[in-house]
């Protein structure tokens, strides 16, 4: 997320007396829902020895999926 777009945020914030206990945007999709099959291959630094060709079979939505916006 783009400081201006935090700014903004908190402006409107203070102009109509919101009250934010909080923002988290690091991690907004990361516990959604997928509702399709999702596959990837193993992170170059977490590769399981003996198993390298094995893929990951995703449960939850991961930073930057295309899909973890859809949930």
């Amino acid at each position: 997320m783009r400081f201006e777009t935090v700014q903004l945020v908190l402006a409107l914030s203070a102009l109509e007396d919101w009250y934010i206990t909080g923002l988290n945007i690091k991690s907004a999709f990361l516990y959604s829902k997928l509702d399709k099959e999702i596959f990837m291959e193993q992170p170059k630094r977490f590769k399981i020895r003996g198993k390298e060709q094995k893929v990951l079979h995703l449960q939850r939505a991961i930073y930057k999926l295309k899909q973890a916006t859809l949930a």
